[in-house]
């Protein structure tokens, strides 16, 4: 159950960071970060449930 509940965190977290970045950056560089911040956020979340 833990872990399902903290990758629903992740994603309302990623959802958030995303929409703020949008918000932070017009332009073609913004489409670079959220991405890799999404794995990254994930797979933290996923290492620190095991």
């Amino acid at each position: 159950m833990e872990r399902i509940e903290k990758e629903e965190q992740a994603k309302k977290l990623i959802k958030y960071l995303y929409s703020q970045n949008n918000n932070n950056q017009k332009g073609a560089r913004q489409q670079q970060y959220p991405i890799t911040f999404v794995t990254y956020a994930i797979s933290r979340t996923r290492t620190t449930t095991k």
